[in-house]
């Protein structure tokens, strides 16, 4: 993977192809906390989720291959990617984070299952 700086944000690119783009007006990455319920009975699931809180993370700082996301500078950091060769590793800094929204990045050619 490469991680690109650009104006306002950076790349992230597999083999040449645009992955994720993230930008102060356009952020890729949004973080949150729900609460789920599950329920078994003989083998029948019931699955319900609740979002409480999903919140964007405009602002990066970036040092070498870790960029780490807030949601404004100067407040703490909430979230957490390191690009490794071909992974892209990630970690929570908020302990209330349990939900994690990516926006990947999708061109027309993307939908035709060729």
């Amino acid at each position: 993977m490469q991680l690109d700086l650009i104006p306002g944000g950076f790349t992230l690119s597999l083999e040449g192809r645009e992955i994720l783009r993230h930008t102060e007006a356009a952020p890729a990455l949004f973080v949150g906390h729900g609460e789920e319920r599950m329920d078994m009975y003989r083998g029948n699931f019931e699955i319900e989720d609740y979002v409480v809180e999903r919140t964007a993370l405009p602002h990066v700082e970036i040092e070498g291959n870790r960029v780490e996301f807030s949601v404004a500078r100067g407040l703490a950091p909430r979230f957490a990617l390191t690009v490794d060769g071909h992974h892209m590793l990630t970690q929570a800094l908020d302990a209330s984070i349990n939900r994690l929204w990516i926006r990947i990045v999708a061109f027309g050619d993307d939908a035709d299952p060729q």
